[in-house]
């Protein structure tokens, strides 16, 4: 499982190595890059909480409320999030997500200026 980074023939087998590339500082980039790293290496159409959560807790760096953290990427002008669609009718339901066209390009910008 590799994710090639836009158009340059930089590509990372693990998701480690793109964190670590990025070097996310708060709740909101890490929740990115790892939505980011689920999107672009399995060609997934959404992502989930869950599994953006789970992929940072390998890596230690697990967040306390990554709802929090999405809504965030969701509020900002453009959004870097959004959300596709809600499973359940709790607050607690299962929601999905995509990484948009300018979160893409905001990961990818990143990966190239220090790369």
């Amino acid at each position: 499982m590799s994710a090639q980074v836009g158009g340059s023939p930089r590509t990372f087998e693990h998701f480690a190595e793109v964190f670590d590339a990025v070097d996310p500082q708060t709740d909101r980039d890490r929740a990115l890059v790892a939505a980011y790293w689920l999107q672009t290496s399995t060609d997934a159409p959404s992502v989930d909480g869950f599994s953006i959560n789970k992929e940072l807790k390998h890596l230690g760096h697990g967040l306390g409320n990554v709802t929090r953290a999405i809504d965030g990427l969701k509020a900002t002008k453009p959004a870097l999030m959004i959300q596709l669609k809600k499973s359940g009718k709790s607050q607690q339901a299962r929601k999905e997500y995509k990484v948009t066209a300018a979160g893409v390009k905001y990961i990818e910008g990143i990966l190239n200026e220090k790369g």
